[in-house]
Parts: structure tokens; C-alpha cells; sequence
């Protein structure tokens, strides 16, 4: 997951670790965020760095020109929840099982502690706290240290966000709206009240226990206090589109449809849910929370349970469920996730690259006459010939034997009964796509096949009937590049560097 970009900039729930402290500390009554930094969850302990770039260097800098006497904030990206912005100088605020939620201390301090981190290359173990910094325990629920974890408290992440609307949208230090895509002269109105009159407006309308935008409101209560709480629960933007015949239930919890969003007909959505700006969501889609979608996605079919990063496409039918979707993904038609065992088991997760093969079981290419085989893909690095043992499965021809090391270690127990696909940005899966439970699709890889998807793939492979194969950077990059052209967008030069260099593949 952390291929491209770090924990910080995924959105899990409404917000991102960036636009969360910016609607914080306005509300604050102390602002010591000035500047903050973010613990790097590239790694696997409570490694403080400073907001850079993904993968850039040095990445502990603390900036230019900030005075060693001015205060800093320091916030885990771990950590999803509401940070204490009023935490008191010199403390540091632990969760239940002692890790580092955020640290209010001078620039100097914050040097020393990152320089000594950085020094011992320490990514293992929690930072040293000087003895200036006392701790409070106890408070705050325990961060993210799983990928599942985020499906797991999903619910309780997005809840929280949901809190902040409509105060989010008058809030001046809230980070900018992503830029807004060129309209044609005949777009419809924009404002839902333009639409249908009955489209509740943070929130005059609706019914006990849902929101209908037909013209005959349903009453599933006769009580008037229980019917106003209900009409407080679904906030939709005066900027965002509601055609009729759109059914809003929010039993558990809110709905937020955020700023020129569209919501086609015959869709009911179950709170809590959030749908970013100029997200569209495709009509007869269900829609049952807790699910978070990003800004610029497409959204059909049926989905639960999730949370969708921007610019990503899920627009037909198909079930998508207990899943964590990075940026620019698009899922083919009738792609189907499982997220639940036959046996109702715990689901187990296979975080790195398995055994490819089992001891003394060398496998063999499937015939080339065979008719459940497809093309071989142009991508490919070589074809197979006469004279092949078995295909081509080097995924990586640089992985070093720690890396190795890794991928011996097996699945983990997520102990979730529910779990679905953890999907890295830019993949992409054909029509017809099944997806087991417990899956990890890694960054940019292409998944056509007919047969089911293996619990794991690797980073930049093209998987096909006949077996995967490295994807071939520039052929990726330039397919990445034309999906980003059709939403006026350009590939990022760090992103595209990383894609043109081998990382070892992981979903931490």
C-alpha cells in the first residue's frame, strides 16, 4: 500500500492525516501545529519524520527556517482518529498498548529525537522520549498497525469524520477542493433542490429512518423527534446532484454527498457513508455502510464496508466488500471480491510474496492449445518455448535474501471474520475478475485472468492465464499515463520514478 505513497495520504473515512489536523486545529483553542510532522509508516515502528514527498530525502527534515524555540506537533499517520491538538507542551499522548499518538515539544527537541531515530536506523522499535517529555496514557484508542485494522475500525474512522459536516465545508483552513474538471455549456443544474425540491438540505426534509428524494416521502415512524434527529443525518452539499428516486437510510449512521457529486436514480445508499466531490454513483447501486469514497470515482454496482481512494473506477455491477482500494484503480465488469470464508473462519493474509512453488512440485506451463489458456500478454518479458521447464515467475530479479527472508514468514491471522482485497494504487482487474477473501493486489498490477485471482500479487506484474509477468515499466507508465489524461490529470515525476525503479514488493 505504501509503494507510491505513505499511510499519511491515504483516505480511509472523509479525510486524509493532512486535511484532518487542518479542520482540528481550526477548531483548537491552542494551535501548536506550526510546523507538524508525521510518523513515516513505511516502516514498521513509530519512526517520526517530517511531511515530505513520498520517498524523499532526507526524511526527517525538519524545514528551512523554522526557530529551534518554536513549537512542533508531532502526528503519527497511524493514529486515524482525532489527535489531541491541545495536548500540553512537552508531552507526548500514548494509546492503550504505549505507542506514540503525537508529541507537543520544542524544534530542538523534535531534532535530537528524529536525529537519534534516524542514526540508529531504527524501524523497529518506538522512538526515545527525552526525559523533558512526560506521557499521557491511556486516552486514545490503539493506531493502525495491520492494513486491516483500517477495515476493522472503519466504521468508528468514518463516524468521526462525519461529525465535522457540515462544519467542514465553511471551515477557511480546510485544504483545497481537488481542481474541478471542465463542464460542458448544457451540464445540468448543479444544485439539488434544482433537481427535486424534496432533496434534503443539511436538513429540512426527510423521514424517521430514511431520505427519499421521490415526491411521496416514506414514514416508517410516527414520532416527530425521532423523524427531525434522522433529517440531521444525511448533509448534502448545495454544489452536489441528487436525482430522484434516491433512497437514503441512516439507521447507522450519517450520509455526507460532498460538493458536485452525482447520485443517479434507484440508488439507496445505507449510512454511514461518505461520496467525495464530483464522485458519480451509477443508478441501482447499494451503497451499504460503512463505506468512504474518495473524490473523481465511479461508483456502481454493489459495495459495502469499504473505503475507495480518489480517481478510482468500480462503475458496473459486481460486489465489492470488507476492502481497502487505492487511487486510480479501475475494476473491469463483474469483478467479485469474497470477504467471507465457507468455513467462517478468520481470514488469513498473505502480505508478501508466498513460496512460488511447493518443494519437489515443479510446475508446468499450461499447453498452448490448451482452450482455458488465453494470449499470452505483449508485456510479457519472454514467451515460452518447447524447451520451458516451467514459466516465467521472476517477479523481481534484484529481491535480496532479507526480502526473502520476508516472504517466508507466511500469511498473518487478521482474526476478522469479514476481510476483503487490500488493492494498491493503479491496478486494474478484466471483466469477470474473482478475488478470494483476504487478497493483497499490489501497486499497478494487472489482473486478466479466468481463473481465480491468487491471494497475492506482486507489484507490477501482469497476471494472465498462463502465469505473471513483469509488467514493463514504460508500457505500464504509459497506461497509467492515458487513464490520468481522460480526468485532465499528469502523473506525479517522484511516481513515475518509483515505477521505473525496482521496490521490493509489500502491502505494509
Amino acid at each position: 500500500m505504501t509503494e507510491l505513497r505513505t499511510l499519511d495520504q491515504w483516505r480511509v473515512g472523509a479525510f486524509c492525516l493532512e486535511q484532518r489536523l487542518a479542520l482540528q486545529t481550526h477548531n483548537a483553542t491552542s494551535n501548536p501545529t506550526s510546523p507538524f510532522a508525521t510518523i513515516n509508516t513505511e516502516d514498521a515502528g513509530d519512526m517520526l519524520a517530517h511531511r515530505v514527498p513520498p520517498h524523499a530525502v532526507p526524511p526527517h527534515a525538519i524545514p528551512h527556517g523554522a526557530s529551534d524555540d518554536e513549537h512542533a506537533y508531532l502526528a503519527n499517520a497511524r493514529y486515524w482518529y482525532d489527535w489531541p491538538v491541545d495536548l500540553p507542551f512537552n508531552h507526548a499522548a500514548l494509546d492503550t498498548d504505549g505507542h506514540i499518538v503525537a508529541i507537543h515539544c520544542d524544534i530542538r527537541t523534535a531534532k535530537s529525537m528524529l536525529a537519534d531515530f534516524t542514526a540508529a536506523n531504527n524501524t523497529t522499535n518506538p522512538i526515545a522520549l527525552p526525559d523533558t517529555i512526560q506521557t499521557i496514557r491511556d486516552r486514545y484508542p490503539a493506531m493502525i498497525t495491520r492494513p486491516w485494522h483500517l477495515i476493522d475500525r472503519l466504521a468508528s474512522i468514518l463516524l468521526d469524520d462525519l461529525k465535522k459536516f457540515p462544519h467542514a465545508w465553511n471551515t477557511p483552513h480546510a485544504p483545497p477542493s481537488p481542481p474541478t474538471l471542465p463542464t460542458s455549456s448544457t451540464t445540468p443544474p448543479t444544485t439539488a433542490s434544482a433537481i427535486s425540491p424534496s432533496i434534503p438540505h443539511d436538513n429540512n426534509l426527510g423521514t424517521p429512518s430514511s431520505t427519499t428524494s421521490s415526491d411521496t416521502p416514506t414514514h416508517d415512524h410516527d414520532s416527530s423527534q425521532a423523524n427531525h434527529a434522522n433529517r440531521a443525518n444525511v448533509h448534502i452539499h448545495p454544489d452536489a446532484r441528487v436525482l430522484p428516486h434516491v433512497v437514503f437510510i441512516t439507521d447507522n449512521g450519517p450520509i455526507v454527498i460532498d460538493h458536485h457529486a452525482t447520485i443517479n436514480p434507484f440508488t439507496i445508499i445505507q449510512g454511514p457513508c461518505y461520496i467525495g466531490p464530483h464522485t458519480t454513483v451509477a443508478p441501482h447501486t447499494q451503497i451499504r455502510g460503512p463505506v468512504s469514497v474518495g473524490p473523481f470515482c465511479v461508483i456502481g454496482g454493489e459495495v459495502s464496508h469499504s473505503a475507495i481512494d480518489a480517481y478510482s473506477n468500480k462503475a458496473h455491477l459486481g460486489y465489492l466488500g470488507h476492502a481497502i482500494v487505492g487511487q486510480w484503480v479501475n475494476l473491469g465488469a463483474d469483478t467479485n471480491v469474497s470477504n467471507l470464508k465457507n468455513t467462517y473462519g478468520p481470514v488469513r493474509v498473505q502480505l508478501t510474496p508466498p513460496p512460488l512453488f511447493p518443494p519437489h512440485s515443479p510446475p508446468h506451463p499450461p499447453s498452448q492449445s490448451s482452450p482455458h489458456s488465453l494470449p499470452r500478454s505483449p508485456l510479457q518479458s519472454r514467451k515460452l518455448s518447447s524447451d520451458d521447464t516451467e514459466p516465467n515467475l521472476n517477479f523481481q530479479a534484484n529481491v535480496d535474501a532479507n526480502a526473502q527472508a520476508q516472504a517466508d514468514a507466511g500469511p498473518e491471522n487478521s482474526q476478522l471474520t469479514k476481510l476483503g482485497p487490500l488493492i494498491g494504487d493503479h491496478v486494474r482487474t478484466a471483466i469477470g475478475t474473482r478475488i478470494p477473501t483476504g487478497s493483497c493486489i499490489a501497486t499497478a498490477s494487472m489482473i486478466a485472468t479466468s481463473r481465480f485471482c491468487p491471494k497475492y500479487v506482486p507489484p507490477m506484474t501482469f497476471l494472465t492465464d498462463d502465469g505473471p509477468t513483469p509488467y514493463d515499466p514504460p508500457r505500464l507508465i504509459q497506461s497509467i499515463e492515458r487513464m490520468m489524461q481522460r480526468r485532465q490529470q499528469s502523473l506525479d515525476p517522484q511516481h513515475r520514478q518509483r515505477l521505473l525503479q525496482p521496490f521490493y514488493p509489500t502491502c505494509h
